[in-house]
């Protein structure tokens, strides 16, 4: 089975660092795509830097960087890609109704464990959720990444979060207690387009 992604950098996307107390943090609702009827919301810090710039990547819609005032942080980023003849809506909700789902989170990085993992329901249409941690020793900083992934009509939503520290112990400790609750606020505010209808 095979899932397209974005690279995290990718699309000359603006990448610009806003400081966050993530346990109370404001939110603001931001329209996406030139369409105010396709929202989410983001914390306030972020301003407009949530918005790709000229040069990005078809379907990128949206990406941001906070941080704590500790050595934590976390990025989110939002594509859309359309179906290709062999993955199309059907296919792609079949395969998140399953543990493949969890390829998702992966990006292709066998080194991983499996945090949580869960079909569910996203503005109606079909959606997986998948957490996984990066397993690899070493002095590499920790990650933990986050995915829903959403098989509407017309093209497949994807809105990955990735917490980041010194450590990876540390990244798994700032995932529990401080940016997955802040994650499921983005994820869950999400509105797709009329046009998805």
């Amino acid at each position: 089975m095979r899932f397209v992604q974005s690279s995290v950098l990718s699309g000359g996307l603006l990448l610009a660092f806003a400081s966050v107390a993530a346990a109370d943090s404001d939110w603001q609702t931001v329209s996406l795509d030139n369409n105010p009827d396709f929202t989410i919301e983001v914390p306030a810090v972020v301003g407009n830097d949530y918005l790709p710039e000229k040069d990005a990547e078809k379907g990128d819609l949206m990406f941001f960087a906070t941080k704590t005032n500790s050595s934590s942080g976390m990025f989110c980023m939002l594509n859309r890609k359309d179906y290709d003849k062999e993955l199309g809506p059907q296919q792609t909700a079949a395969a998140l109704a399953t543990k493949a789902r969890d390829l998702l989170c992966a990006s292709g990085n066998t080194n991983i464990s499996v945090e949580e993992s869960e079909s569910s329901t996203s503005n109606g249409f079909p959606a997986g959720k998948c957490a996984v941690s990066y397993t690899e020793a070493g002095d590499d900083p920790g990650w933990v990444s986050t995915v829903l992934a959403i098989a509407a009509p017309h093209a497949m939503y994807q809105l990955r979060c990735e917490v980041h520290a010194d450590s990876q112990a540390n990244a798994e400790t700032y995932w529990s207690d401080t940016w997955s609750g802040q994650i499921a606020h983005i994820q869950q505010s999400l509105h797709l387009p009329a046009s998805e209808k």
